[in-house]
Formats: structure tokens, sequence, C-alpha cells
């Protein structure tokens, strides 16, 4: 299938023409397209083709017309039967007529007083997401998306409108054979390139300016990879190999990679050699004297400033947890919820009960390397309830802050530190 550069469709034959029939011939290989696929003001020939041994497997086959190239294109369909995929859909709160201050108003109106009724962060955590739902349900619903492949985010609707007029000349043209048509054809057909050409770069330059501005490592990873081609996988796990034998039905994938990530950790801990090594000392290094017993930590009360700035420092593309609510409208509403938040928070850290839903995570396995059948090729990507990341990273705060005070990480430790 391709290009030939073979006019079956001019007689005489040319040598080269003769010897591909002779080949297709020998071989029992039939030519399925039948009318021209390079046409101009001057010429018409048959010089894309499609060679099978296997016609009756082909249910159509024929050329469509467009305007991309002066090749038309040839396109064969066979006769197979493939199970039809399953359509994927998520769900994501729709803002498209989203009112922040109405928003805000309404969640002002709620009794979050009615949190500090309860002693136990479980039942807190409910009150609070009971009351906050209430609110986003109504001015940002759940809305079932279809998801899609990727598209050219650069083509905008006018390019797509240039597009569509240039494919229609090129049919008048080719069916009428009109001057006219192939003139306006070949107008608009160089007004797409040059188009194209004008909204990738500005779309690249954009995106590489944003960065710049943001500090984003992980986006300006993302957009080089994507400009060289490396972000281009399926996470699509259509089969598992489990004790010898494959499985495709998605509940069982799914419990055949939860039964592995949850015994994962444990068989590995059992593997390591038990050794004298004396941790203490080695998280100081040099830095302090290791007989210091004087030193004690305790959590102190978190303030509601602190939980305030958490939220409104949130990057709004962070993804959803299983609770529903998005880093954009915890965002707005930092102000609102920010002290009753700081309670749960705070009776978390005193009763020493961290809240069961914030434990709960979508996990995605992500395809690494080798056998894709094979469990142990795939690590998990954990996605929890943003809630719960407000609350890790005020008490990292406060621990690292300790550590770092009194000297108890390695001067040799670098990683994940600040200015190391």
């Amino acid at each position: 299938m391709g290009d030939l550069n073979c006019d079956i469709l001019k007689s005489p034959c040319e040598s080269y023409t003769r010897k591909l029939q002779f080949l297709s011939s020998l071989y029992q290989f039939d030519q399925l397209i039948d009318e021209p696929t390079r046409i101009t003001g001057t010429s018409a020939t048959l010089i894309d083709l499609i060679l099978t041994n296997k016609e009756e497997n082909i249910s159509k086959s024929g050329v469509i017309h467009l305007g991309l190239s002066d090749h038309s294109m040839i396109f064969a369909i066979r006769k197979h039967c493939i199970p039809k995929s399953r359509e994927k859909v998520k769900h994501i709160r729709n803002f498209k007529n989203f009112n922040s201050n109405d928003f805000l108003t309404d969640l002002s109106q709620m009794p979050w007083e009615n949190i500090a009724q309860h002693d136990n962060s479980n039942v807190c955590w409910q009150v609070w997401k009971s009351l906050y739902l209430q609110v986003l349900d109504r001015h940002a619903s759940l809305r079932r998306m279809r998801t899609r492949g990727n598209s050219l985010p650069w083509i905008s609707s006018d390019i797509k409108g240039i597009m569509k007029s240039r494919d229609f000349h090129k049919i008048k043209a080719v069916r009428h054979n009109s001057q006219s048509h192939w003139t306006k054809y070949k107008e608009l057909r160089n007004k797409v390139n040059a188009e194209l050409i004008k909204a990738k770069r500005n779309y690249f330059c954009n995106k590489i300016e944003d960065c710049a501005q943001s500090k984003d490592i992980k986006q300006s990873w993302n957009l080089i990879n994507h400009c060289m081609g490396k972000n281009v996988k399926s996470n699509t796990i259509s089969q598992l190999k489990t004790d010898n034998s494959v499985i495709s039905d998605d509940k069982l994938k799914s419990e055949a990679f939860n039964d592995f990530f949850v015994d994962i950790g444990a068989k590995l801990a059992a593997e390591i050699e038990d050794n004298s090594l004396n941790t203490n000392s080695f998280a100081r290094g040099d830095s302090r004297p290791t007989t210091d017993s004087n030193l004690f930590f305790k959590f102190s009360e978190i303030n509601e400033d602190e939980v305030i700035y958490q939220l409104r420092s949130l990057k709004i593309s962070k993804s959803t947890g299983l609770d529903k609510i998005p880093a954009k409208a915890l965002k707005i509403s930092a102000d609102i919820v920010g002290p009753p938040l700081t309670w749960i928070f705070n009776l978390s850290i005193k009763k020493g009960e961290y809240v069961d839903e914030w434990k709960k995570a979508w996990v995605t396995p992500i395809y690494k390397s080798d056998d894709r059948l094979k469990c142990e090729n795939y690590r998990p990507i954990s996605i929890l309830p943003i809630v719960s990341k407000i609350l890790e990273r005020c008490v990292f705060n406060q621990i690292y802050k300790f550590l770092n005070d009194n000297s108890l990480l390695s001067k040799h430790q670098h990683g994940f530190r600040p200015k190391h």
C-alpha cells in the first residue's frame, strides 16, 4: 500500500509498471484502486496503489479527494470482528457558568460552627464535606464527559474553516477539472500551511513563556517531551497474566493490581538483611553530637493563616481525589473554609486520628518497562483528596523546621531540601 509511482491507467504501460503487474500476477495479488489518485489541472494518474492476495477480506476500498496534498487519500476497509472499545468517561466539575461571588456568598451562609460540636475527626470531616458539597454541587455540578484522543490545540476554528473551504475547492476541481477551482484550491492550500506554521509557533512560544514565568519544572519537562514526541504513551491495560492465566476482565485486573501493590512492600522489606547501622548517627552525620537527649519534638497547634496560605497556593491543575472536591474550588474559597479545616486538622493531631477517607486514593498503574502482562512492571500512582495534602504540608513544615533548627539532618543530605 502506498505511492509506487507506477501509473496503472497509462496505456501503453511503462516497463516498470509491467514488471509490477507481472509480480502481482505471480504472487496472486489484486490491485484495489481503480480511479486516479493524483490529479492536477493537466494530468490524472493512478500511482497510489493497494495490493492484496485476500480480496475477499476487503469490504470496501476507494479514493478520498482531500486538499492535504496533491495525492488523494486511498483506503481499504478490512472485514474483521474487533470488539468495540469501551467508551472512556470521566466526571468533572462544570465551571462554565460558575460565579465565584455567588459561590462564596452561599458558602459564607453555611453553618460551619456545627463542626466544632463534635470531637471525632472523621465525623467533623463528614460534616464539613456535606456542607461544602451542598454549595459546590449547585454552582459547579459534576458532568459526565467522554475522553477523546490528543488534539492539536493550535488549530483554531478559523483555520478549520479555511481547511474546509480548501477541501471543497479540491473536490470541485477534481470532479469538473475547473481551472478557477484549481486556482482557489492552491491559494487556500498555501494559506492553510502558512497559518498552521504560524499558529504552532505562537502556541509553543506562549507555552515556553508560561513555563519560564511559573518556574514549574514538571510543566517544562512535559512540554519538552511533547515537542520531542516522548510522552505519547498508552496507559490502556488490555490484559494481565496471573497464575499462568491471562485475564482481560476489568474487575479481575484491578483486583490483581490491588493484591500486588498491597503485598509488594512487605515482601521487599522481608528480603532486606538486618544490619547494625545506627540510623540516628547516620542521619545526624557530623553536624552535631549524638548524645543530646534534651531534644523533644511535639506538634504545635496549626494556625488558620497557614491553612489559608496553603489553600491559596494550590495549583488548580492538581488531580481531584475520591471526594470530588477540586483544587480550583478550594483555592477560591480559602478564606471561608480555612478556619473550619484548621479545626479538623488540630483535632486530628490532638486525638492522633487521621481521617479515614483521606487514606483512600485513586490508584493508577503506570507502565515502566519489560512485559506489559506482568503486574511487577507497573508502578502505582495514588491520587489522594486535596484537603489531606494541606494537612500533610502543615505537618511537614513543623517536622522539617525542627530537624533543620536542631541540625539533625546530615550536611550531605541535599535532595528534597531547599537551597541545598
